[in-house]
């Protein structure tokens, strides 16, 4: 293997790795914000937002709007059903309701 070659899969390598860090970290942010709300008291959500800070070094500063991911989405859900969310949309944010974003949502409650 030339060394371009193993140059080029060890950056590939690192940016899998810094893309897992990444998606790691804004799970876990989240999840702390909403624990982090219940302690105080709290007992709902009326808007939450999750955003992508880029990284120091990166040319393009811009703090972006992510949609949260899926167990984010079910860890919102959980806690507060009425719960709205700053997602990304066409023409710049837009809200929408967590049931919108949980198609066929589960539910923790027993029916018999």
């Amino acid at each position: 293997m030339s060394d371009d070659s193993q140059h080029e899969q060890a950056r590939a390598a690192d940016e899998a790795r810094q893309r897992a860090r990444d998606a790691e970290a804004r799970a876990r942010a989240e999840a702390e914000r909403i624990a982090a709300v219940t302690e105080t008291g709290e007992t709902g959500i009326e808007t939450i937002v999750a955003v992508r800070h880029p990284e120091p070094a990166d040319k393009d500063q811009t703090i972006v709007v992510v949609s949260p991911c899926g167990s984010c989405r079910e860890l919102i859900w959980d806690y507060d059903r009425n719960a709205r969310v700053i997602v990304p949309g066409a023409n710049g944010p837009a809200i929408a309701a967590i049931g919108e974003l949980l198609p066929n949502k589960y539910s923790r409650e027993r029916t018999l």
